[in-house]
């Protein structure tokens, strides 16, 4: 009878244990069926940016082919564009890397340039960029080479004669994966060709990469962020009247003449504080454009800020002529043009 006891219970755990084994199992299945829907789901143009993180920022990844990477990059730069519109922008002047001037577009996302559009003039052409980012690192760049028929100043200059070479470059994990030519030509990526274009254009890329840091820090002159207006009358009541847009920081972004359509930008130079009776001067250059020369020098503003009162001086370009300007009290500080 006792041992009759012990088995119905020895059977008892043993059924208990089975059941609690298939239990599990079937616990186990639903959750792998939950994860598997999840991970099946469409690509979100988050995901995409996460792939191609991972792509850019790790070593080499032997399963995936270049032509899936490609697709990610491809992805990638749609979803740019996409939101190229919601993007914090700001436009540079750029001097110092072409005879003729040159200007670049800082696309920002979450403080973090997305987006770098150049185009730099020279005598007989014009050469335009576009250099999209992940983290500061490079993963595809458009090129666009504008060849003139003769120079922009010369009389023969034909607009419609200008011919223009498009070429693509795509990156990954700092080195470039395919070139495209103008004719459509994939350059082999094991020629000498290729390793020199490589070279050349991540150094076109870092050099650009720096600039626009360097100077969206230094270089105020931003389209979008105008605060206020402060106006001037003319001192000898002959030239038009002036409005000046301000930043929040108090930099003069653009100016604008009484009676003018549209403004012209202004680039900061410099500021000098003067002691004694305290006021400052901010040196601004007058820039204006166009589309064959590019930016030009026209003229140069000084602005004199001294307690209560602000005065312009400002010299033109092509004779030297000097023209001076009082701030009007009533008519400044307001969110619209004065004239």
């Amino acid at each position: 009878m006792q041992n009759t006891i012990i088995n119905i219970k020895i059977t008892q755990k043993v059924i208990m244990f089975k059941v609690v084994c298939i239990f599990s199992i079937f616990l186990i299945s639903c959750s792998n069926n939950t994860t598997r829907k999840d991970n099946t789901s469409s690509p979100t143009a988050e995901s995409t940016k996460n792939n191609l993180k991972n792509n850019v920022n790790s070593a080499s990844d032997p399963i995936k082919t270049n032509e899936q990477i490609i697709t990610e990059i491809r992805q990638l730069y749609k979803e740019t564009l996409d939101n190229k519109h919601s993007y914090h922008h700001q436009d540079l002047d750029d001097f110092e890397n072409s005879s003729e001037g040159g200007q670049l577009t800082i696309f920002k996302s979450d403080k973090k340039i997305r987006l770098i559009e150049t185009v730099y003039f020279g005598h007989l052409g014009k050469v335009k960029h576009e250099f999209y980012f992940l983290d500061d690192k490079l993963y595809f760049m458009y090129s666009q080479e504008h060849a003139y028929n003769a120079p922009p100043t010369q009389p023969e200059f034909d607009d419609t004669k200008t011919s223009v070479e498009e070429s693509r470059f795509y990156f990954w994990d700092n080195k470039m994966i395919r070139w495209i030519k103008p004719d459509g030509q994939h350059v082999d990526s094991k020629s000498a060709e290729f390793d020199k274009e490589l070279k050349r254009t991540m150094e076109i890329a870092t050099k650009t990469l720096e600039t626009s840091y360097k100077n969206s820090l230094s270089n105020p002159t931003i389209k979008e962020e105008i605060d206020h207006f402060i106006c001037f009358k003319n001192n000898d009541g002959n030239t038009p009247n002036i409005t000046i847009g301000y930043s929040k920081k108090e930099i003069a972004l653009n100016v604008r003449y009484e009676g003018q359509k549209d403004a012209m930008r202004l680039q900061f130079v410099k500021k000098e504080f003067k002691e004694g009776h305290p006021s400052y001067t901010t040196t601004y250059n007058e820039l204006v454009y166009s589309e064959s020369r590019g930016p030009e020098i026209n003229g140069r503003y000084e602005i004199i800020h001294s307690g209560v009162w602000d005065y312009v001086k400002y010299t033109r370009g092509r004779d030297s002529k000097v023209f001076n300007f009082t701030i009007i009290h009533d008519k400044s500080y307001q969110k619209t043009p004065c004239f």
